[in-house]
C-alpha cells in the first residue's frame, strides 16, 4: 500500500490549481490561484527553490515542464511566462495578450516550441519557447469555432511536425505546425469535444465527446472514426477524459457515469475492464502511469483517488476524502504520485 512521503504547504493557505513533475523525476511545479508559482524538490520537499508571483494575483491557469526539464511554462490572465528550470534567473520569455486570452499550452515534442489556444478568439499560436518573438504561425482553420473563441483542445503529433485541434462544434483538424498550413485533414466529430489525444506511437487520435461518445481516428487516414466507442452511454452527458497507454493499444476514458473503462482503441466495444469503485460521482480525469502498469482515477470534488491494476482492474491504493482535488501527475519513474488538492500537494509512494 503507499506511503505518505510528505506534504508540502508553502502556498500559504491559496488552493493548488495545477501541478507539473519534472521529466526528470527532480522538481515539481505548483502553481495556485493567487498567481503564485513554486518549484520545490521533489524527493526532500525543499522549497521553495523558485518562487513566482505575477503581480495581478491571477490564478495560475497551466503549467508545464519541457521535455528536458529545462524550462517551465505557465499561463495566467493573457500571459505565458517560460522560467528557466530551477533557477532564479527570471523569466526567459514572456508572452502577453488580451486578459483572460490563453486557455490551453503545450510544449512541443523537441522543447523548442509552445503551441496555445487564445480563448478571446480561437486562434492557435505557435511561438519559439526561448525567445518571447512573434508568433510563428497563427492558425484560425476553425471557422465557426474561430468566430466564438471555442477551440478547446490541441495535441502535438510524437514527432513534433503536426498539431490536431478540435472544437465544440465537433471539428477535429491536422495541420502543419511549421508552415500553419491546413486543415491537411479534417475528421467528422461527435459534436462538442472535450478533449482530444495524440497515440504515443502517432498514428492514432482519440477525442472525447458531449454525446458520450470516444472517437479514435487514423491520424492521416479517412475523415471517419476507425472506432467510435459508447461504453458510457447512461443518460449523463460526457465523457470527460482519455488517457494512452504507454504503447498505444489501450485508451483508459473516465465518464460523468462515475466508472472508468479500459478498451482496446482499435477494437472499441466491449470494454476490458470497467472500475466501478467510484460510483455515485462524476469522473475528471485519468491517467495511466509512465510504466503502463497503473492508472490513477478521480474528480475534482471530494471523490477517492483510485490507483489500480491496469491489467486486472484490482485496486491497489485509495486516498480518500480528499477536499478538492486540482491535479494529478505520475513520476518518471511511476513510484509516485503527486496530488494537489485543498491549499497543498501530496506526494505518496506508491510502489
Amino acid at each position: 500500500m503507499p506511503k505518505d512521503l510528505f506534504a508540502y504547504r508553502g502556498h500559504c493557505g491559496a488552493g493548488i490549481s495545477a501541478i507539473s513533475w519534472s521529466p526528470d523525476g527532480t522538481f515539481l511545479a505548483s502553481g495556485d490561484y493567487r498567481g503564485r508559482v513554486h518549484i520545490w524538490n521533489a524527493r526532500t520537499g525543499e522549497g521553495s527553490l523558485v518562487t513566482y508571483r505575477n503581480h495581478r494575483a491571477s490564478s495560475i491557469m497551466d503549467i508545464d515542464w519541457s521535455p528536458d526539464s529545462r524550462h517551465l511554462a505557465f499561463a495566467y490572465d493573457g500571459t505565458i511566462i517560460v522560467w528557466g528550470g530551477n533557477t532564479e534567473e527570471g523569466p526567459l520569455a514572456e508572452y502577453r495578450e488580451h486578459p483572460s486570452t490563453f486557455n490551453v499550452d503545450v510544449w512541443s515534442p523537441d522543447h523548442q516550441h509552445l503551441a496555445f489556444i487564445c480563448a478571446s478568439n480561437g486562434a492557435i499560436k505557435v511561438w519559439e519557447a526561448n525567445t518571447g518573438k512573434d508568433p510563428l504561425v497563427v492558425y484560425r482553420g476553425h471557422l465557426q469555432a474561430v468566430r466564438y473563441g471555442h477551440v478547446c483542445s490541441l495535441d502535438w503529433s510524437p514527432d513534433g511536425a503536426f498539431l490536431v485541434s478540435s472544437d465544440y462544434n465537433g471539428t477535429v483538424q491536422i495541420w502543419d505546425a511549421r508552415s500553419g498550413e491546413g486543415p491537411l485533414q479534417t475528421f467528422a466529430g461527435g459534436g462538442y469535444s472535450l478533449s482530444v489525444a495524440w497515440s504515443p506511437h502517432g498514428r492514432l487520435i482519440a477525442t472525447t465527446c458531449v454525446d458520450c461518445s470516444v472517437r479514435v481516428y487514423e491520424a492521416m487516414g479517412r475523415s471517419s472514426p476507425l472506432v467510435v466507442y459508447w461504453g458510457h452511454v447512461t443518460g449523463i452527458e460526457g465523457v470527460n477524459a482519455a488517457s494512452w497507454s504507454p504503447d498505444s493499444r489501450f485508451l483508459a476514458t473516465a465518464g460523468n457515469d462515475a466508472t472508468v473503462q479500459v478498451w482496446e482503441a482499435t477494437v472499441g466495444d466491449p470494454p476490458l475492464l470497467t472500475h466501478t469503485g467510484q460510483r455515485g460521482s462524476f469522473l475528471s480525469f485519468t491517467s495511466w502511469s509512465p510504466d503502463g502498469r497503473f492508472i490513477a482515477s478521480g474528480g475534482h470534488s471530494s471523490v477517492p483517488i483510485h490507483i489500480w491494476n491496469a491489467r486486472t482492474g484490482q485496486v491497489y491504493a485509495i486516498f480518500k476524502n480528499p477536499p478538492f482535488v486540482s491535479a494529478l501527475a505520475w513520476s518518471p519513474e511511476s513510484r509516485r504520485i503527486a496530488i494537489g488538492r485543498g491549499k497543498g500537494i501530496y506526494i505518496w509512494k506508491v510502489i
